[in-house]
């Protein structure tokens, strides 16, 4: 079975020409302020750590480089619901109009084992 993080699927969707916001991961705030995508808008840091759903409430928002790597600094090495936040996700921030949620899981109560898709007009992290 395959799980993916977020920067693995938009890297994923980028390969096949699925436009996804400019960004790179960092794992120190150095590397953070390079990562910063080359955008006029301005960027969120996302912490990754071993639970993606545990870390989405603790996303940060900056409008300057300076901001951005002050961020990082917050978030690598703090600890999110017991796990440690190893990695930042660093990409621009885009003015979004709607967002889905998509998803493909397997239920591995299942004998099977099929996979299940799930698609919903509501997406965000609630």
């Amino acid at each position: 079975m395959v799980r993916l993080h977020e920067y693995q699927g938009k890297q994923v969707l980028s390969s096949v020409k699925i436009p996804v916001p400019a960004g790179k991961v960092a794992s120190t705030p150095q590397r953070q302020r390079a990562s910063q995508p080359r955008s006029r808008n301005p960027w969120l840091s996302k912490p990754r750590s071993g639970s993606q759903a545990a870390s989405a409430r603790r996303i940060k928002f900056a409008n300057t480089p300076e901001e951005a790597e002050k961020a990082a600094q917050e978030l690598i090495g703090a600890e999110i619901k017991g796990l440690k936040v190893e990695k930042v996700l660093v990409e621009e921030k885009l003015d979004v109009a709607q967002e889905y949620y998509a998803g493909v899981i397997v239920d591995p109560g299942k004998k099977n084992r099929s996979p299940i898709i799930i698609f919903s007009s509501r997406g965000g992290t609630g």
